[in-house]
């Protein structure tokens, strides 16, 4: 059994993977951040967790990208003033930290729009190649791969689905209809190490795919990037120095690197140590620990066993909400507590250990219930990716499920813990409005005041028109703002996904 402790933070991570233009709400993926890297000067970024400063409020773009618009309704183009921060339709320019002259790369872009072709691309390091290729795809200029951990792969396969040579494949069908690519494990950890730094810079990354959402890995990697310490991050050279096969699906790979960022004080270096898993797919990441205690990396990657990031400031410290969740909502505990507030309480319990994460999300009560069942042992633990096999523990109704959403995504705008990559469709234009709106910062110190889902439209063909009004308040609002937005949101086995949003009303 994975451990469960990494889901939310994966949540967090993917809602980053995407970054696209779009209003107010959270976005995919998110989730879970940095991966190893120590809140020491010259640690690698891999082999510490914690942290105490916030750089995810950079990293998301806003979802509403004027002062009073919605988090989810203003677009690219600019809305007016009451629009909702979810209501940009899709991606057609960049947005957020990507406007930056440092991530501004036009020699890069052109790279890899000539196809890696060695006269476009000299001088041009791999970590710009990356980000290059991630922003194209984020402006729809090239298809985004199902796969990763190699960049010639991930443009291969880019330039034969638009030259119609390829068939496109999602990432929920590669294990029906097979790969376009299995990278080597070596190239997927060298790859891996170009994508760890641009996550920290909060650029386009696609560094949640690497990693197994029940790891520990995950919620280092979270807690990494929450402190600050690594951003302005480069990656100057990765050397894998050994694998081992274990002979069950899993290796120990030992890789080195020398790396820079804000706090390394110059070019820093260190050996870590990577448990990997095998997967239908690819690989994934499941933890690490520096092996050389010459650097200041050299703490493991542990389960997260003390509170860090966003949640040691005083304004998220709760303990009463916290006693409202460990007295399983009791109306007595619970009196004068948010529902924003009682989310993100649950999500700490579950960062800290004392209660098991649940699989699925839509549901406070039901989470709540599903993790003092399997402490008390009356329910089986259930990872993600057993859901569809064992059948989940709750299927929320749809209704619940949006509001919850709405919760989810004033915490993931503030860089708080939350799994609102759980609730957004993996590479669909929500996720992009989401990632991009978050890492504007127009969206930060995010309050939702209330939620009213006013009508759900069944399609018939397992999709919802969700439309739903929110009253909020952020840093640009001016006060308390309000919006209403058209959801699609498609029904899975085990709950439900956002996959588009626009704004329909102020």
């Amino acid at each position: 059994m994975k451990n469960l402790l990494s889901l939310p933070l994966m949540t967090l991570m993917l809602l980053m993977l995407a970054g696209c233009g779009g209003n107010e709400d959270g976005a995919e993926d998110a989730m879970p951040d940095i991966e190893e890297e120590t809140t020491e000067e010259v640690t690698t970024e891999e082999a510490a967790a914690g942290g105490t400063g916030n750089t995810e409020d950079n990293e998301a773009s806003t979802e509403e990208s004027q002062e009073e618009t919605t988090e989810e309704s203003a677009s690219d183009s600019g809305t007016s003033e009451p629009s909702t921060e979810e209501g940009a339709m899709g991606g057609a320019s960049a947005s957020g930290p990507y406007e930056q002259n440092m991530v501004q790369n036009p020699a890069g872009e052109q790279c890899i729009m000539n196809r890696l072709a060695a006269e476009y691309c000299d001088g041009i390091t791999m970590q710009e190649k990356f980000l290059a290729y991630h922003h194209l795809t984020f402006t729809n200029e090239l298809p985004i791969p199902s796969n990763i951990g190699c960049l010639e792969c991930m443009v291969d396969y880019s330039f034969a689905v638009m030259d119609g040579n390829q068939e496109p494949i999602s990432k929920n069908e590669v294990d029906q209809k097979g790969v376009p690519f299995s990278p080597e494990l070596e190239t997927f950890m060298e790859s891996y190490a170009y994508e760890l730094a641009n996550f920290f810079n909060g650029h386009p990354s696609a560094l949640l795919e690497y990693l197994d959402r029940d790891g520990p890995a995950m919620w280092n990697i979270h807690d990494n990037r929450l402190s600050g310490n690594y951003a302005d991050h480069t990656t100057h050279s990765v050397d894998v120095q050994n694998i081992e096969d274990m002979g069950d699906g899993t290796y120990k790979v030992t890789m080195y690197r020398e790396y820079e960022h804000v706090t390394s004080k110059g070019i820093g270096s260190g050996t870590v140590e990577y448990t990997v898993n095998e997967t239908p797919h690819a690989f994934e990441i499941v933890t690490f620990q520096a092996v050389d205690t010459a650097s200041d990396d050299a703490s493991t990657g542990g389960s997260g066993g003390a509170v860090s990031g966003p949640y040691e400031q005083d304004f998220v410290q709760n303990p009463a909400a916290v006693d409202c969740i460990l007295s399983h909502l009791a109306t007595e505990e619970c009196e004068g507590f948010t529902m924003q507030e009682k989310f993100l309480a649950y999500h700490h319990l579950n960062f800290t250990n004392e209660l098991p994460i649940s699989p699925n999300i839509g549901c406070l009560e039901c989470m709540v219930d599903y993790s003092f069942a399997v402490m008390d042992g009356s329910q089986e633990a259930i990872g993600i990716e057993e859901m569809d096999a064992k059948g989940a523990p709750f299927t929320p109704d749809l209704d619940t499920f949006m509001e919850s959403y709405a919760y989810e995504l004033a915490n993931f705008f503030n860089g708080h813990q939350n799994r609102l990559m759980d609730y957004i469709g993996q590479g669909s234009p929500a996720m992009s409005y989401l990632d991009n709106n978050r890492a504007s910062g127009n969206f930060a110190d995010h309050t939702t005041h209330s939620v009213d889902v006013k009508n759900i439209e069944d399609m018939g063909d397992g999709s919802y028109k969700v439309t739903m009004y929110r009253e909020y308040e952020h840093v640009s609002s001016n006060g308390v703002g309000s919006g209403t937005v058209e959801y699609t949101v498609r029904e899975t086995p085990h709950a439900f996904k956002i996959v588009d949003f626009m704004a329909v009303g102020s």
